[in-house]
């Protein structure tokens, strides 16, 4: 179960994140990989605690898949519906969009899996 103390650790190591790519200059490739990293490992830590199937389990895994959701956000052409306006548009990328990351990352997992 998510902790006060983890929680708060999580969203300032997502803030940091957040900081680089709103200032965003290839020097701090390094820097932002290592935080994307300690992210990523931190919840695949406390992911592996818990069975596979239960809440806590999947909750890190969602947790995980939303940080990679946010990262590869508006890089492709892909379109949602707007409830709002009854119309197809373009998504746009999130503060947290980093296509650099996002190439690397899945680029490791292809080459991880095969």
């Amino acid at each position: 179960m998510l902790q006060k103390g983890k929680d708060v650790n999580l969203r300032l190591n997502l803030l940091s994140i957040y900081t680089l790519n709103k200032n965003w200059h290839l020097k701090n490739e390094a820097i932002l990989m290592k935080h994307f990293n300690a992210i990523i490992n931190k919840l695949q830590s406390l992911r592996i605690q818990y069975p596979k199937g239960t809440v806590n389990n999947m909750l890190y895994k969602e947790l995980g898949n939303g940080i990679y959701g946010n990262i590869v956000k508006g890089i492709s052409n892909k379109k949602e519906f707007d409830t709002l306006t009854g119309q197809m548009s373009r998504v746009k990328a999130s503060e947290l969009s980093i296509p650099i990351l996002a190439s690397w990352t899945i680029a490791f997992i292809r080459s991880v899996i095969g």
